[in-house]
């Protein structure tokens, strides 16, 4: 689709996608974080009752925890990134190409940076499977 002044989003509809991005990925990283203290606390009190498996499936868990934690702050941060871009008046522009992003990618991924060919380069080079379709799966 191509983007021009007639299909390109409004500075005040980008705001609403980038505030409603920032206010589910807080929710999500408050929730992550309680879920991450109470693993740290831990209920029993002696790890001397507990199976070796146990202690193993523990550790997984809370390191998954902080995995998805960090993918949050980075999504984050990415919001954050897309508010400066806004201001600066480049945000909807591939940061390789230069080209509009398509305005459902932008909707469906409001703190995108690149367009749909060039975030698959991007995947690629990091090592990541290209997404299909039209937009890429919504971050965490």
């Amino acid at each position: 689709m191509a983007n021009d002044a007639s299909t390109r989003p409004s500075d005040a509809q980008v705001r609403t996608w980038l505030e409603g991005e920032r206010a589910r990925l807080t929710a999500l990283r408050g929730e992550l974080t309680e879920d991450v203290d109470d693993e740290g606390t831990g209920e029993e009190l002696s790890a001397v009752d507990q199976h070796p498996a146990d202690t193993g499936t523990d550790v997984e868990s809370r390191t998954g925890s902080w995995s998805v934690l960090e993918q949050v702050s980075a999504g984050l941060a990415a919001v954050d990134d897309a508010f400066e871009r806004l201001e600066r008046g480049v945000y909807g522009r591939c940061a390789i190409c230069g080209e509009a992003i398509d305005p459902e990618r932008l909707a469906a991924l409001p703190a995108t940076r690149y367009c749909l060919r060039h975030q698959q380069q991007v995947d690629e080079d990091r090592g990541r499977p290209s997404p299909s379709g039209t937009t890429s799966p919504r971050p965490i």
